[in-house]
């Protein structure tokens, strides 16, 4: 049995802002992973969001980011799904409410900066990557929507991510939050909330690795966060599917004949 992490990264601050997607480094969680998320490793399985979230934090350092720099969570879909649900209840009922106006006064930090935000999620049991530039001082806020598909070249002769598309609905969620939660009393969050697509129409694909089989998806994107975290240009040969089988191999490996502390 693997043995857990126990100590938090950080302290936590309940009253403290609130970090988008639930920021792997800011937030006040330590992650864990146990034998049931290392098990896939050792065949042709797709990953937990669980073992993607514990790579990408184990693997720098807090201090390591610039202030601006938001990282979301593998499973972050779910948070902005859980979030963004609350705005419909919360007219009948007053601990929603009240859950409502506490989640937008730890959300006011982002009207003051530029901020760029990064994140690996799972969507229709599929990896994909995402690359948010947002400004909310600024009349066009998303200065850059990128999305790292490793099953979807970029370099097309259209880039533009499809409204129907698995991406498109992570970018509307993300959208509804930062108008719901960031925006709200702002003559901006109407214009938000009335063309929900306003994010996708700025979306486009950008060239990235490509994977060679169905259930690598969830190691290309930890990989193209993590280069996109160190600055480096995610081109389509910075890191390859013999570079992934690798890492998965070697992970395997770590993982059940070391204890992971």
């Amino acid at each position: 049995m693997l043995r857990r992490r126990t100590k938090p990264l950080v302290a936590a601050k309940p009253n403290g802002p609130l970090w988008i997607a639930e920021d792997l480094f800011r937030d006040d969680r330590a992650l864990l992973v146990d034998d049931d998320a290392v098990a896939p490793l050792s065949g042709e399985n797709h990953l937990s969001t669980a073992l993607v979230d514990y790579l990408l934090q184990r693997s720098l350092q807090p201090t390591d980011l610039q202030d601006t720099t938001l990282v979301g969570s593998a499973n972050s879909l779910h948070f902005f799904h859980q979030v963004n649900a609350k705005i419909a209840t919360a007219p009948s009922d007053p601990n929603v409410a009240k859950s409502v106006e506490n989640i937008r006064q730890r959300c006011s930090h982002y009207k003051d900066n530029k901020f760029e935000f990064l994140s690996p999620f799972c969507i229709d049991h599929h990896f994909v990557a995402v690359k948010i530039v947002f400004d909310l001082r600024s009349p066009d806020i998303f200065h850059e929507v990128s999305v790292y598909d490793s099953l979807i070249k970029g370099g097309r002769r259209n880039n533009s991510v499809h409204r129907n598309s698995p991406p498109a609905k992570y970018l509307r969620s993300f959208q509804q939050f930062i108008a719901n939660f960031c925006l709200f009393g702002n003559p901006k969050c109407e214009v938000l909330l009335a063309n929900p697509d306003h994010i996708v129409e700025k979306a486009v694909y950008r060239s990235c690795p490509m994977q060679q089989n169905g259930f690598d998806c969830g190691l290309f994107a930890f990989g193209c966060v993590l280069h996109l975290l160190k600055g480096l240009d995610v081109s389509a040969d910075i890191f390859n599917q013999q570079h992934i089988s690798k890492l998965r191999e070697s992970l395997h490996a770590v993982f059940t004949v070391t204890d992971i502390k």
